[in-house]
């Protein structure tokens, strides 16, 4: 760890990675894609806030594909841990790498969005992510 971050590290502060680990959807919704960009740019609207340095993710290998085109790089594994029962890949996204993915993939950007929904998610409220109840 103290690797990776010393290669984003910032001179005028200790780095900070942000772990999206949890960025999952209820089997219910296995299907609604709109909902996978919903889960990240709540990841855009976290990493802007807390001005993370980098993103580390553990990764099924079937979802490696899709994080590697949001500039998400093998780090470790595949893996197995402890009350898990599939592999993981470690996989790490450097801040200016993901700063080239809000250009290049305005769906995941949530610097233009009204936060309210967001700043209640950091509060530990039940938020409606679609704007409707």
């Amino acid at each position: 760890m103290e690797t990776l971050l010393a290669n984003v590290s910032a001179p005028q502060r200790p780095s900070k990675a942000t772990e999206i680990n949890r960025l999952v959807r209820h089997p219910d919704f296995a299907t609604d894609v709109e909902l996978v960009f919903v889960l990240f740019r709540f990841v855009s609207f976290m990493v802007l806030r807390e001005g993370s340095d980098m993103m580390l993710s553990c990764v099924r290998r079937n979802h490696t594909p899709f994080y590697k085109r949001l500039n998400f790089q093998n780090v470790a594994g595949p893996r197995k841990y402890a009350g898990v029962k599939f592999e993981t890949n470690l996989m790490a996204c450097p801040r200016q790498d993901y700063t080239a993915n809000l250009q290049n993939f305005p769906i995941v950007d949530s610097r233009a969005l009204e936060t309210g929904a967001y700043d209640g998610l950091f509060r530990g409220e039940n938020v409606d992510v679609f704007g409707s109840k």
